[in-house]
């Protein structure tokens, strides 16, 4: 129990104690509450578990996020001011943006840039994207909530002349869907302004948050090319596609973890310059400490999770390309065909390499990062009681990520800031400027 004193700080957001964390209105309390623990006694006898977050960790996905905030950005501006919006502000936006919940930056996005009422470009992507999301293109889930969506937003009326919509457009061939797809948005568009409709902020928040997860979907299963963006004046702009790939340091860590290094140095030897990170590569590292520290993880044999805010669908997207472009940075390597195999193989399949895979999926978007929830299930699923919670280890490059790692209670909160991400760490424990190497390379993996 705590004093009426410790209750009364607590709920003023004054102890140290207590992280407090917001909730979106109507379901949930307006604030949660988590008692933070405090960091065990460094360095750790024993290491249960390994948490790694996927965006800005293992992988930065960042630049592809911030490209389609900007897409469907352009569709919720005035339109008086589509010939001249020259994009999100690079100096401003990015720090709201990077590392916060897909909602929390559309909130952002939608109080800064929105038009006081839903453009027809709006309403044209958003009933577009549910032509596509209800034709297939969404998991069984995922139409059920945009049934319910439509009908919470716009009523029985629209909800019904989508339905109707959706099975003329099942009957069409392959060739004429596409234009048909887009007549029926516009229709639907135009429909709903005659009804002069006002939607809230909150309606017009859920709909482009629906619009912006469908295309971050897409823009993710594209290769790097040129893409041509049609705003609703039609005016057309060329952006450059960015690719996802691993992190510098992250395939020197993972290799570390599964014991991959070996006497003869010849693996340390293939990724010096190139993965192994900056730490390793100025001499900060020599291969007797390497395998020392390696040995001593080996012992301990922690399990590996990986838990990230992204659904599974965009999860595997993302996780298959990065293993995929590990396979061919191997299969490059200077070192012997047997040893290349063995660790081909264990990239084969990112199931496989960690114990357990938690995203999105596994809870809500109004419960994910801040919130607990998604570590909380991890540590669940890896079997890892809460008196061991001192023994894990969580690495994490956004202010929400750490704040969830501290609120589930791990052990050793690890922030892997990135560059571009203005973001706070004063809940992290450590920050690896270094990236995962450091954790290796200056802290032994901060065990015994």
């Amino acid at each position: 129990m705590i004093s009426a004193s410790e209750a009364a700080e607590m709920f003023n957001g004054k102890t140290k104690n207590i992280l407090r964390v917001k909730n979106p209105g109507g379901v949930y309390p307006q604030f949660d509450y988590y008692p933070l623990k405090p960091m065990p006694k460094m360095p750790l006898r024993h290491l249960k578990a390994i948490l790694l977050d996927m965006d800005g960790t293992i992988t930065s996905t960042e630049e592809i996020n911030l490209q389609t905030l900007e897409k469907v950005t352009r569709i919720i501006i005035p339109d008086a001011l589509q010939k001249s919006w020259g994009g999100l502000d690079p100096t401003i936006d990015p720090q709201k943006l990077v590392g916060v919940s897909t909602s929390t930056g559309i909130e952002y996005l939608v109080g800064k840039y929105g038009a006081k009422d839903a453009t027809k470009s709006f309403l044209s992507a958003y009933f577009s994207t549910v032509f596509a999301l209800i034709s297939g293109k969404g998991s069984p889930a995922r139409q059920r909530e945009i049934w319910q969506e439509l009908d919470t937003v716009f009523g029985n009326s629209i909800t019904t002349a989508v339905g109707k919509k959706s099975v003329q457009l099942k009957n069409c061939n392959v060739a004429e869907h596409a234009l048909k797809q887009v007549q029926a948005a516009r229709a639907l568009a135009a429909a709903v302004c005659k009804t002069q409709k006002r939607m809230s902020f909150d309606e017009k928040v859920k709909c482009l948050v629906t619009v912006f997860c469908y295309e971050y979907g897409r823009a993710l299963e594209m290769p790097k090319e040129s893409e041509h963006v049609r705003t609703g004046n039609e005016k057309e702009i060329k952006t450059k596609r960015a690719t996802i790939e691993p992190m510098t340091g992250v395939m020197s860590f993972l290799l570390l973890v599964k014991g991959c290094f070996d006497e003869k140095g010849r693996l340390l030897k293939a990724l010096s310059g190139h993965d192994i990170g900056s730490l390793f590569d100025h001499g900060k590292m020599d291969l007797k400490k390497l395998l020392q520290i390696q040995k001593r993880v080996m012992r301990e044999n922690p399990k590996l999770a990986l838990v990230t805010s992204s659904t599974r669908y965009d999860a595997e997207i993302v996780l298959n390309q990065v293993f995929a472009i590990m396979r061919k940075q191997i299969n490059g390597w200077n070192i012997p065909a047997t040893q290349k195999k063995q660790i081909t193989t264990l990239f084969n399949d990112p199931h496989t390499w960690f114990d357990t895979i938690v995203t999105a999926d596994d809870s809500s978007e109004i419960r994910l990062k801040p919130h607990r929830d998604l570590y909380t299930i991890a540590l669940m699923k890896l079997g890892i009681p809460e008196t061991d919670f001192d023994q894990v280890i969580g690495f994490e490059d956004s202010t929400s990520g750490v704040m969830a790692l501290r609120a589930a209670g791990v052990g050793v909160c690890l922030a892997v800031p990135l560059q571009e991400a203005q973001q706070k760490y004063d809940a992290a424990h450590f920050v690896l400027k270094g990236g995962l190497p450091e954790a290796i390379s200056r802290y032994n993996m901060f065990l015994q």
